[in-house]
């Protein structure tokens, strides 16, 4: 085996060296989880994979988020706070969705 520095090129020569030969699926199985086994413990020698580090988010520094809601335009209200048009409010959307669809033949109130 040739020595590489990038440890994971190194596990796939030794895999491709090492590929079992072998017909019987049982036996390759088997093999291939040997070698599997022993190239994950050379790589992890602690026998867990190394931590990533968890990137941490910013907090906001807009000048939006100081703003109560009674000083921000209507415009920019979300749209979820204002009844949608046919809803009284105190109406649940189940009942909007009980009543029947306005139609050319019977027209609009």
């Amino acid at each position: 085996s040739i020595p590489s520095e990038d440890p994971y090129e190194e596990a796939a020569q030794q895999l491709f060296e090492h590929a079992p030969h072998s017909p019987d699926p049982r036996a390759l199985e088997a093999e291939m989880n040997a070698i599997a086994s022993s190239l994950y413990h050379s790589l992890h020698p602690s026998g867990t994979p190394p931590l990533l580090p968890i990137p941490l988010s910013t907090p906001s520094t807009s000048r939006k988020a100081g703003i109560p809601e009674a000083d921000t335009p209507p415009r920019n209200r979300p749209l979820l706070a204002t009844p949608r048009l046919g809803c009284e409010v105190g109406e649940s959307f189940a009942a909007v969705a009980r009543r029947p669809v306005p139609t050319m033949a019977h027209g609009v109130d």
